[in-house]
């Protein structure tokens, strides 16, 4: 029999720490546009994405405008971490600043943020127009703003983004700016019914 020896504590394995899921680790993961952003809005012109209110139309593409319903996110003293997005299009646009896993469209297609690459082309304001990316940095910003639409998206400074976020593995879920427009049907039509809800 082994002896024991009462003046050592007994040892025990080491505990793993446990690992987040892919999915819970993007869900912390900031789904926002910074409050730099310029949006147009019907009857105030371009303004800051700090300044959208609820009840604001903003410009969609086409020259549609479209209903701010909502904001999935709306926090102006937190700071945050945010691509900076710079393109060419002939206008004397600013770079678009988006969270890395918010969905712009690119092709008519939305993708996450961080999967565009310099070179890559986004939808811009026109119908068909397509503006190519030069360069995309890091920054941080304090503020966090994520508007809902009813359309599901909007123009930030002069690129083409959906309202939602890239949650799952798009190579598995690839269409999921419908999904997620389709979940927050319930709550577009409450605040259609209820504009103060």
């Amino acid at each position: 029999a082994l002896a024991l020896d009462p003046t050592r504590a007994p040892t025990r394995a080491p505990i793993r720490a446990p690992t987040a899921s892919p999915i819970a680790a993007s869900r912390r993961r900031t789904i926002c546009f910074s409050g730099e952003n310029k949006v147009e809005v019907q009857g105030k012109g371009e303004i800051a994405m700090s300044a959208l209110q609820v009840g604001d139309f903003v410009r969609t593409s086409n020259n549609k405008f479209t209903r701010v319903f909502s904001f999935g996110h709306l926090d102006r003293e937190s700071e945050a971490d945010y691509l900076q997005i710079y393109y060419h299009s002939g206008d004397d646009d600013p770079p678009l600043e988006i969270s890395a896993a918010h969905l712009v469209f690119t092709n008519g297609k939305a993708v996450a943020a961080e999967q565009v690459r310099v070179g890559d082309v986004l939808d811009g304001k026109e119908h068909n127009q397509k503006v190519a990316v030069t360069s995309i940095v890091t920054i941080k910003r304090r503020g966090l703003y994520a508007p809902f639409t009813e359309s599901s998206d909007l123009l930030v400074s002069g690129v083409l983004a959906s309202n939602y976020v890239a949650i799952l593995d798009q190579k598995t879920v690839p269409y999921q700016h419908a999904l997620a427009h389709a979940v927050v049907a319930p709550t577009r039509i409450v605040c259609s019914i209820t504009p103060e809800f």
